[in-house]
């Protein structure tokens, strides 16, 4: 079973009025039409940020780059006999030929009695090597929201259009009264069926900061420095007059005790590598989300309700005329979001769109009077106000909040028949 549509319910609804009349009714039609104007509509959003819901970020959090290599240097000796300079001594080879031969020197030196080990007939001397390590940056990123996201605007906005009316006046009640030639009602009650059109209720916002963001970039370059330093022992012969420090033979062809003239073993014991930060910078930045939102909304009004009228002159009537409504609301948004740095490069971009069309009951009340210009001709003007119910659109992550309810005005021209 279809559902009756409103002008249907109203043609059935005249129809029954027609024939239900008393037959000593004297009934009349007319039809009116002008311009009127709706003023005083609000249009408000209740915005969202679309990079925010996406965790778009003006940059990429997290860190770059990274510390410099080690400054410790590299020990490039191979063990072979050679003139040796240590922290605490030193070791050269001897000027003796059969010495250098039999791998023995008394070319040496040496500082503290600790280097000197008797139980295991070895002596021992520290070097250390000092060196610098490459440079390196690192950036450190991150990334924060400026306040909470969203945005939030009202508009006032005003629509004309074109309304159209339908009426049937009744008559006397009494057939039996006799009436004078040009006599006038004083009173009149009417049944009116009214559509109307109105355009021009939308509103567009521009340029509304939705997502902020600040980025903050800390740069800082590293160095590196480094030690390390090994352990020489070298074999005393078990020479049981060696000896005590400090001692030095400087010169390679002196008199006295032997060593071997090359080092037993080499070993690292100890290295340390010394970062230090040669210079530091931090820089600051920022980008911004802009909605652009065009709102076009429309409406077409189904009237239904009477009108009472005083006719204090011949000429000039006033009337109170309330009524029901159900009104079409159509409505279209568009919103782009563009979210962009300081220097106005395009971070990411968000296009959304919407249609749709809802019913809302309202009501209202207009104020008037009517002017006669012939016999069957008149001139209507009148102002009210106008309720109907809000709706809502929803585009993207904006909420939007339709009340075409306001103040009314209205300009007609008549005709009875």
């Amino acid at each position: 079973m279809k559902t009756p549509t409103i002008l249907q319910t109203t043609l059935l609804t005249l129809s029954l009025t027609l024939s239900t009349t008393p037959s000593g009714v004297k009934a009349d039609w007319f039809f009116e039409a002008g311009p009127f104007h709706r003023g005083n509509v609000k249009i408000s959003v209740d915005g969202g940020a679309r990079a925010e819901d996406a965790g778009t970020n003006a940059a990429t959090p997290g860190v770059r780059g990274g510390m410099p290599s080690s400054g410790v240097p590299a020990l490039n000796d191979d063990g072979g006999s050679g003139f040796r300079s240590f922290d605490n001594g030193f070791v050269g080879p001897s000027g003796w030929v059969w010495a250098q031969e039999a791998g023995l020197t008394q070319h040496y030196g040496y500082e503290t009695a600790d280097q000197y080990d008797a139980g295991a007939d070895t002596l021992s001397f520290t070097k250390t090597l000092t060196g610098t390590g490459g440079t390196a940056t690192r950036t450190s990123t991150r990334v924060n929201n400026l306040g909470p996201s969203g945005w939030n605007d009202t508009k006032r906005t005003n629509g004309t259009g074109l309304i159209g009316t339908l009426g049937y006046r009744f008559g006397d009640t009494d057939p039996n009264r006799p009436r004078e030639d040009g006599e006038e009602r004083e009173h009149e009650l009417s049944l009116l069926f009214r559509f109307g059109w109105l355009e021009g209720l939308g509103a567009n916002f521009r340029n509304r900061p939705a997502h902020r963001q600040e980025v903050v970039r800390q740069t800082q370059t590293h160095a590196t420095t480094g030690s390390a330093t090994h352990r020489y022992t070298y074999d005393t012969l078990g020479n049981p007059f060696f000896p005590t420090a400090p001692y030095a033979m400087t010169d390679p062809e002196g008199v006295g005790p032997l060593i071997a003239d090359t080092p037993q073993s080499i070993d690292l014991i100890s290295r340390t590598d010394s970062p230090s930060q040669s210079s530091s910078r931090t820089t600051l930045s920022r980008a911004t989300g802009f909605v652009d939102l065009d709102l076009d909304v429309r409406a077409f009004t189904f009237q239904l309700g009477p009108r009472w009228m005083w006719r204090p002159e011949s000429a000039v009537s006033l009337f109170l005329q309330p009524a029901v409504t159900m009104n079409l609301i159509d409505a279209s948004a568009h919103r782009t979001e563009t979210f962009r740095d300081d220097n106005g490069r395009k971070i990411a971009s968000w296009h959304d769109r919407e249609d749709e069309q809802s019913w809302r009951w309202g009501g209202g009340i207009q104020f008037g009077a009517q002017v006669a210009l012939s016999e069957n001709w008149y001139l209507n003007g009148s102002g009210g106000y106008e309720w109907v119910r809000t709706t809502d659109l929803q585009v993207g992550p904006d909420r939007i909040h339709i009340d075409i309810s306001g103040y009314q005005l209205e300009l007609a021209l008549g005709r009875s028949f």
